[in-house]
């Protein structure tokens, strides 16, 4: 959901108010829940490459400092951390899932 602040006052004061928020929001702590598209193999999130580079979710740990839990059963991943920060993961995440690709490739016996 999307919430509002009205902040009256003069205009130095309100820009202050406005600064003081912001700062207060991007440093909140929370969690967000982020769940595996069905088309996408969970497996994908966790494995590390063939020639051994990081995983994606370790990459945006790594990345974004953000706590990473994987819940498997539920192919789900939680990030935690502040609110920028997990902000962040969550897009790295996303800018990775739109680059993914699935190919089937049939292959005939001789």
């Amino acid at each position: 959901g999307e919430e509002s602040v009205l902040v009256q006052g003069a205009d130095p004061q309100v820009g202050q108010a406005r600064k003081a928020l912001h700062e207060y929001i991007y440093n909140l702590k929370v969690e967000d829940e982020f769940f595996v598209p069905k088309d996408v193999p969970f497996h994908a999130f966790i494995a590390k490459g063939g020639d051994g580079t990081p995983s994606i979710l370790e990459t945006v740990r790594n990345q974004t400092r953000v706590r990473v839990r994987v819940v498997q059963p539920e192919k789900k991943i939680v990030f935690g951390g502040i609110f920028s920060a997990v902000a962040n993961a969550r897009r790295d995440l996303q800018a990775w899932l739109g680059s993914f690709v699935t190919q089937r490739i049939h292959v005939e016996k001789k």
